[in-house]
Order: structure tokens, then sequence, then C-alpha cells
């Protein structure tokens, strides 16, 4: 609550007229706290982009695992993937945007595609537009 509180504070601070050169002096703070790091060295350059191309390669798989044997709340949410090309590459976004949404959001309700309600507004928000981009591709199937 606390936290909450002074977050409120400094918004209100920096939303009185007149006080956009303090988000100004904030942004040149910051930027000359990041232009004082040492530079990232092209070891650990190399190593993320590894570690991105692992992950976008078990993304791929898991994505393609879903496709052959879908859970439970794709099934609810999409049917079978259909035949048709133009179905099956509609079926396939519904598929990814459920997915993301359950690996991003840590959903592990096997049943319900976007688990129980969220709470706060922010991830209440994510919730609602993954379920409208699903709601979406039901119609394109």
């Amino acid at each position: 609550m606390i936290a909450k509180r002074n977050a409120e504070d400094k918004l209100a601070i920096f939303s009185r007229p007149g006080r956009e050169s303090g988000f100004e002096d904030v942004l040149a703070c910051h930027r000359a706290e990041r232009d004082g790091l040492p530079p990232i060295r092209e070891e650990a350059q190399r190593e993320l982009a590894a570690s991105d191309e692992v992950l976008t390669s078990r993304e791929r798989l898991a994505l393609s695992a879903a496709c052959l044997a879908p859970a439970p709340y794709i099934l609810t949410e999409l049917g079978q993937r259909p035949a048709d090309p133009v179905e099956a590459r509609a079926w396939d976004r519904g598929l990814a945007v459920v997915e993301t949404y359950r690996r991003e959001n840590r959903v592990s309700d096997r049943a319900d595609a976007f688990g129980p309600e969220s709470e706060g507004a922010a991830a209440r928000a994510r919730q609602q537009r993954a379920v409208e981009a699903t709601v979406r591709v039901q119609g394109q199937l």
C-alpha cells in the first residue's frame, strides 16, 4: 500500500502542469546511469542469442505438439485443427494466442484456456485482449 501511495504521489508531482521538465530530468539521469555502465561483452551477446534461439525452438516444438495433440482447453476454444489450409492458419494463430498467454501469465489450469479471472487491472486487460483475439480467430474457423 505504501509503494502504491508513493507511486501515486510521484505521478501527481509529474502530472502537474508545467512539470514536463521533471520527466526530462529523470530521463537524463537514467541515460547518464546507462552510459556509465560497461558495454555488453560479445560473449554475453552470443550467449543471449543462443538462449533466444533455444527458447524459440522450444516454443515452435510446443506449438507443433499442440497441433498434433491439442490440450482439452484448446479443443474447447478452437476445436480440432481444420483440414482447410486457410482455417488451419487461423487455428494456428489462435493456438499461439492461447499458449503465449498461458506461458506469459503462468496459467496451469488444464480445463480453462485462460485460467481464473485475473486480479489487477493490467492482468485483466491482458486476459481480455487474449480472449478477444481468440474470439476473432473463432470467427474465422
